[in-house]
């Protein structure tokens, strides 16, 4: 029986890191604007402007994917979508489908070579290319 919760317990940590470092990889490759790299160069970055939208709007959930686009702040880093992430990952339990989604409408023409430059293969295939790999480090 303690064997048996052992191995349940190690599965379930696995599971959660897996879901977590996926997750963080995915969001550390979401691109954030850069006028200097922006084709053609005569489209003039707005006054004020600073990239991050689309790394900060990534939402982690449980069950069924979350397409909200909230008012969150301009995230260049990503730490806060990261932090979010981590924490709904390592609340999983065995059977629960654990989702990943991006709402900005520009989040798919990105992963398919919008920002060709940044992220010429996208953010979640390339991750999604490592995923046995993480596994295997857990």
């Amino acid at each position: 029986s303690k064997a048996i919760e052992g191995v349940k317990g190690s599965r379930d940590r696995i599971v959660r890191g897996t879901l977590s470092n996926l997750s963080s990889r995915i969001i550390k490759r979401t691109p954030v604007g850069n006028p200097d790299v922006w084709s053609p160069k005569s489209l003039p970055a707005p006054k004020g402007y600073v990239g991050g939208s689309l790394r900060g709007a990534w939402n982690a959930s449980i069950g069924a994917p979350d397409l909200s686009v909230n008012k969150r702040k301009i995230a260049p880093k990503g730490t806060a979508a990261i932090g979010r992430a981590s924490k709904i990952a390592n609340s999983v339990e065995p059977g629960q489908t654990f989702y990943l989604t991006n709402p900005l409408p520009y989040a798919r023409r990105v992963e398919f070579g919008w920002s060709y430059r940044q992220a010429p293969a996208g953010m979640v295939r390339v991750t999604i290319a490592e995923a046995q790999q993480v596994l295997d480090s857990q």
